[in-house]
Parts: C-alpha cells; sequence; structure tokens
C-alpha cells in the first residue's frame, strides 16, 4: 500500500473517513474502559456495542454488491481513493465462517433484526441465526467473540494506519 498523492478534495474526504473512524476508536476505548465496570448484558455495554455494531454495519456490510467484496460505505469511498487495499484484512475477517455462516453475515442480521427493524422478541435470531448456528455453544460463543474483537482492533488499526499515513487529512 504506497502513498497516494491527493488532491484537495480527496483530501477532505479521507479526512471526514479518518473523523468517522477516529468516532468508531473512541467509542471502542470507551467500551473497554466500561466493561470494567458494567455487567455484561448492561445496558450500558448493549448501548455501546449496539452503536459499534451499527457502525460496522453502515462501513461494510449494508448495500452489497455481487461485484465488490464489502458494502457501506468504507469500501466506495477508499475504492475512490485508490485506497481500498487497507480493507483487506477487514474483508478476511468479516468472511470468516462460524459453522455454516460467515461473519459479515451474523452481524447484518442481528442490526437488522435486533437493532434497526426489531420486534422486541428473540424469534427473529432463532428462525434467521441460531438454526442455523448457535451462537450460545461454547464453541461458536468463543469464535464469535474472537472474530468482533478482531474486527473491532482491525477497524482501529485502519483509523491509526490512515491518520499516520495521511496526515494532512487529520
Amino acid at each position: 500500500m504506497g502513498r497516494r498523492i491527493m488532491d484537495n478534495k480527496q483530501i477532505e474526504k479521507l479526512g471526514l473517513i479518518v473523523a468517522s473512524l477516529k468516532e468508531f476508536s473512541y467509542g471502542l476505548d470507551r467500551l473497554d474502559e466500561i466493561s470494567l465496570q458494567a455487567e455484561q448484558g448492561s445496558a450500558t455495554m448493549r448501548f455501546y456495542l449496539n452503536t459499534l455494531y451499527e457502525y460496522v454495519a453502515r462501513y461494510f456490510l449494508l448495500y452489497k454488491d455481487s461485484n465488490t467484496p464489502l458494502g457501506g460505505n468504507l469500501y466506495s469511498a477508499l475504492k475512490d481513493l485508490g485506497l481500498e487495499d487497507y480493507l483487506d484484512p477487514i474483508i478476511q475477517t468479516l468472511s470468516q465462517r462460524i459453522g455454516t455462516m460467515d461473519l459479515q453475515t451474523i452481524l447484518l442480521t442481528f442490526r437488522n433484526k435486533m437493532i434497526t427493524h426489531s420486534e422486541f422478541s428473540f424469534e427473529p435470531l432463532e428462525k434467521t441465526i441460531y438454526s442455523i448456528v448457535d451462537l450460545r455453544q461454547p464453541k461458536n460463543s468463543q469464535k464469535y467473540q474472537q472474530l468482533i474483537q478482531k474486527l473491532f482492533d482491525q477497524v482501529k488499526e485502519l483509523y491509526i494506519n490512515l491518520a499516520t499515513s495521511y496526515p494532512e487529512a487529520v
């Protein structure tokens, strides 16, 4: 990933991307701090996790077509800047399978069924995820937690990498 020369409009776009990734990183740092004090299923923990899941969906999952490795707004924005290679580790993580489902399908389904279009019932998750991959099983649950942590860390690394490679956009 070599450094690219950018015009002012591209620098502005990258600056907005970096600012958004900084917001995500802030939320992730706060979640780490809060997790030392708050109960795992508390309203505080759920709020921060659901917010981070929404960012992930917006960045990588929504509006995916068959011609792109990721949906969301970050892939197309970074591709416009010739920087889509920065997303390769994230693409690999989102493609990891837990049983027969990949992480991006699990996350998008959770976002759609429980956060954005919630029926305030676990039944949609039972039908769309748990009947296919039971995330309550320790093996699946552990892999899910590891992949989520890896994904969150990679988004934070993306922020750091872009900010240090292109300080004029910060």
